[in-house]
């Protein structure tokens, strides 16, 4: 069994939904991150992309991969690999409209440390806590900054392409989080817009 989910970002706050208390569901009244089960044909990047969809009416997100865990779920009775996303959505919070569980709020990282979250995705929050500060994101502003580097680069004043390890086609992702985890490559590039032939 394999599932999505995605750290949220707002503004550097972390976006938590509150799961409904229902004794069907896995982690019922906890707060936890958005996300779901991989359908059968789906990528782990198709799968979150749908429950943003689905969860919060959002549907142009960029997902930074951040890897997976494997963990036992006493709910599902068997081990569940889970694939991590990060996603700021600064930009695209104001259309957000929450289909799925009791009430989605912003907060700060200590404030995390006095909820009730699952195991699992305490540990990843925790994880990228560590690493944010640091080298992903760190004081970026996406909407300032971006505009600024494409121009950089089209200037044929900063170089991306040195640090690339390697391009992937769209159906090529797992492949690509497998080459991460496995630490065979630095940094990939996912062409959003090809795919591998005899796909």
């Amino acid at each position: 069994m394999q599932s999505s989910h995605a750290i949220l970002l707002l503004d550097g706050l972390y976006i938590l939904q509150l799961r409904d208390n229902e004794p069907d569901i896995a982690a019922p009244g906890t707060w936890s991150l958005f996300g779901g089960m991989i359908q059968k044909g789906e990528t782990p990047v198709e799968a979150i992309k749908r429950e943003m969809a689905e969860e919060l009416c959002i549907e142009t997100c960029f997902f930074q991969p951040f890897g997976f865990r494997d963990y036992y779920s006493d709910f599902e009775g068997s081990v569940i690999r889970t694939w991590f996303f990060v996603s700021d959505v600064t930009s695209l919070w104001p259309g957000h409209r929450l289909t799925e569980g009791q009430d989605v709020q912003v907060f700060q990282f200590d404030e995390l440390l006095m909820l009730a979250v699952p195991p699992v995705m305490r540990q990843v929050i925790e994880d990228l806590w560590e690493e944010i500060e640091g080298s992903w994101g760190g004081s970026t502003r996406p909407d300032r900054d971006i505009p600024k580097l494409a121009k950089l680069y089209r200037e044929g004043r900063l170089p991306l392409e040195k640090l690339l390890s390697r391009q992937y086609k769209l159906d090529e992702i797992n492949q690509a989080l497998n080459d991460l985890e496995n630490r065979t490559i630095v940094r990939a590039l996912i062409d959003m817009n090809n795919m591998a032939l005899g796909a």
